[in-house]
């Protein structure tokens, strides 16, 4: 394979088998709930998990890519993958699918690591921003097709054969990263990185804060959201579909807020009005009609 973009139609796929799988848990929590007698606290919790590993495997991670290689490293992360949601879906209680979450979280921590090298190996020095965009946005398009389908392929068959088939995209992946994606011929080398200086740290710390708690609020409604509806009298099929809307609409808006923002020049009043306008509809989102 020797075209950066094929190999980023791969990275694109494979990561796509993140965002499904972290919330494959919210899609049919309302029938876990029932069959497992779980509460929601604990269904959010097995949410968290999936993620929770990246505060010990982020440096790890990035060693052990170099020390493997990116691709049997990716291999290894996706594996981890479809075992940790098989031990999911076949759990009898609460302990049991935490130890899958934290099982599948872990490798798709570290496989999400791994594109992001693999990404700026393939493309250094030549359309970085514009990898780097379709790769991330393969977390949303992930988190948009389990929303929209696994509540109803829960409801028709059942909640575990919805985890099963969200382990499914890991699957393909590692079966893409095994026989098809290659390494990128030539490597950036790395150059020498000076020091951050007090400030730059704090804004990086700030930046990377105000993410964190947009990506909290977010995960708050995909994965409450179908939960809400299915107690006003709507269908888990349609409230995966309706939340799974929210997520759709993030695929235009992030990348459209980010050229007008630059077109206007004022990115941060961009933000505050996005933060604040974000959070005036999701305080009214429980007072709305279901329909």
């Amino acid at each position: 394979m020797d075209s950066r973009w094929l190999a980023l139609t791969l990275i694109f796929v494979t990561r796509t088998s993140m965002g499904v799988q972290f919330q494959s848990i919210a899609s049919v929590g309302p029938l876990i709930v029932t069959d497992l007698g779980l509460s929601y606290a604990q269904v959010g919790t097995l949410l968290g998990l999936y993620l929770l590993p990246g505060v010990a495997l982020a440096l790890p991670g990035g060693l052990l890519g170099q020390r493997l290689g990116g691709r049997r490293a990716l291999v290894g992360s996706l594996a981890v993958m479809v075992v940790g949601g098989l031990v999911t879906a076949w759990s009898d209680g609460f302990a049991g699918a935490a130890v899958g979450r934290v099982l599948s979280g872990s490798g798709a921590v570290l496989m999400n690591i791994l594109l992001v090298k693999v990404t700026a190996d393939w493309f250094a020095g030549r359309e970085m921003a514009t990898a780097m965009a379709v790769m991330l946005t393969a977390w949303p398009v992930g988190l948009g097709l389990a929303a929209a389908s696994l509540g109803g392929l829960a409801t028709a068959t059942s909640w575990r054969t919805s985890l099963v088939v969200a382990a499914a995209p890991a699957a393909l992946g590692l079966v893409l990263m095994a026989s098809v994606f290659r390494e990128a011929p030539q490597r950036a080398a790395p150059g020498a990185r000076a020091a951050l200086g007090a400030r730059d740290t704090g804004l990086a710390l700030a930046s990377g804060l105000a993410w964190g708690v947009f990506n909290a609020s977010l995960v708050a409604v995909i994965a409450f959201g179908p939960a809400m509806l299915v107690a006003r009298g709507v269908s888990l099929g349609q409230a995966g579909f309706e939340v799974s809307l929210a997520i759709w609409v993030t695929i235009v808006s992030v990348p459209l807020g980010g050229v007008l923002s630059d077109r206007v020049g004022r990115p941060n009043a961009f933000i505050v009005a996005g933060s604040l306008a974000g959070a005036a509809l999701l305080g009214a989102l429980p007072t709305m009609p279901a329909a």
